[in-house]
């Protein structure tokens, strides 16, 4: 009996250092750059961290992945932003 571990064609993964981060607000979207394989056949993605930093009561910094209604814009204009960085770096080689 095999196991979803023995599957053949997973990928594999070796995540990258932090490429940028793109803030608006107390909203930030960390980019990694990504070297994987997938059945044999290395390729390069991208990965997305979405966070938001706040105060707790006794002033220490904290982030979340939850985000209030008025978050939403900084969070939409983020996105956008980093979308735009991501299909840049797509057009440039090696990609």
């Amino acid at each position: 009996m095999s196991s979803s571990h023995d599957q053949v064609g997973t990928d594999t993964v070796t995540p990258n250092p932090l490429l940028r981060t793109i803030t608006c607000g107390s909203v930030q979207l960390s980019i990694f750059e990504n070297e994987g394989q997938r059945q044999g056949t290395p390729r390069m993605y991208y990965t997305v961290k979405v966070s938001r930093s706040y105060r707790d009561t006794d002033g220490n910094w904290n982030y979340t992945n939850s985000f209030y209604k008025s978050h939403l814009p900084q969070l939409l204009y983020a996105c956008q932003k980093t979308l735009e960085y991501i299909e840049a770096a797509e057009s440039q080689p090696p990609f």
